[in-house]
């Protein structure tokens, strides 16, 4: 049986994809039924491996709905897709990718029920939320996979300007520092 407040958060979540209007938006659930949103325009496909998903929406917007892809509770063949769509329709489904106060308290509220702070639960959120894998980093970070500001110049790429603050550091430290 699903929680209340992921009952909630799905009909929440239903309903902002019912008002897509440019493009189309096919919906897995993760019951395997198919739900097509929209009429005609780009297209684009989610599938929900958890509609806790819907939660992570409604109790934090936008940065739910990338977190939630980062935990892999939805995928999709295309990002860019999924992007495209919900940008040409932000007008239509902003204030459910605004997360409501009480929506937002509630799933606060059970959210640190489970992440319970004790030891084994600090481990466990600290995996949670650092441990995304040399893939991710990899899509982003030059070869150094160094993950800092860079000193840029115009023209530069990041692999040079991470360079550029490797040596600047080892300018600043003395010799009998290096």
């Amino acid at each position: 049986m699903m929680p209340l407040v992921s009952r909630r958060a799905q009909r929440l979540f239903l309903d902002a994809c019912s008002r897509l209007t440019d493009g189309r938006l096919r919906l897995i659930t993760p019951e395997g039924h198919r739900h097509d949103f929209g009429d005609t325009g780009p297209e684009a496909e989610l599938r929900l491996n958890d509609w806790a998903t819907a939660a992570a929406i409604a109790a934090r917007g936008e940065i739910g709905f990338g977190e939630a892809y980062v935990a892999g509770l939805w995928d999709t063949p295309s990002i860019e897709a999924v992007a495209t769509v919900g940008l040409s329709n932000l007008d239509r489904i902003g204030s459910a990718a605004t997360p409501r106060p009480l929506e937002r308290l509630k799933v606060h509220a059970i959210d640190r029920l489970l992440r319970a702070n004790s030891r084994r639960g600090a481990a466990r959120n600290i995996r949670a939320h650092y441990d995304v894998g040399n893939e991710f980093y990899q899509l982003w970070l030059d070869r150094s996979m160094t993950y800092s500001s860079a000193i840029f110049e115009p023209g530069d790429d990041l692999e040079q300007a991470q360079a550029r603050k490797y040596d600047r550091i080892l300018d600043r430290i003395g010799p009998a520092e290096r």
